[in-house]
């Protein structure tokens, strides 16, 4: 019986896909042949009502369940959507981690500029407090050499 059950089950996953997750997997004339079938979309299958089929279509799974009715023929009760396994994307992942250093690397450059300011602008006002303090200004300094110096060669113009 398993055989004839499995049969089935793949007999009747072209029109399921076809007809609820409508999906390419017949072409049009084959899929309007599906609708004398009975499909009902339901939010969850009950195990001791019909046989239970699970079918791959790529790499999603579609579970539905096929009974006969009295006039022998087919119900098929199909869950509303395929379940596909979770897709994750590295693409933002990545650009998340990118933009995360960039940003630490721009506010570090930001707090390293504000310290160097901040520290220029103390030195300038000490520098400009030391020149206040100062006694002399810069011709009476006694460390103070003049640029030019004069030497007379006493021996220029001598007369011999």
């Amino acid at each position: 019986m398993q055989v004839a059950q499995t049969t089935m089950c793949e007999h009747l996953f072209p029109c399921v896909l076809c007809q609820v997750h409508e999906t390419d997997s017949l072409n049009p004339e084959q899929c309007a042949n599906c609708t004398e079938l009975i499909i009902e979309e339901v939010d969850d299958l009950f195990e001791e009502e019909g046989t239970n089929c699970v079918q791959f279509y790529g790499e999603c799974r579609s579970e539905y369940q096929y009974l006969y009715n009295e006039t022998s023929g087919i119900i098929i009760r199909t869950l509303r959507s395929l379940k596909c396994p979770l897709q994750l994307s590295f693409t933002p992942i990545i650009v998340a981690i990118i933009a995360f250093i960039l940003a630490l690397g721009i506010i570090a450059l930001c707090i390293w500029k504000y310290i160097t300011v901040r520290k220029d602008q103390l030195e300038f006002i000490k520098f400009k407090n030391e020149q206040a303090k100062a006694e002399w200004d810069v011709a009476a300094s006694p460390l103070y050499i003049p640029p030019v110096t004069t030497f007379k060669n006493p021996t220029y113009n001598a007369v011999s």
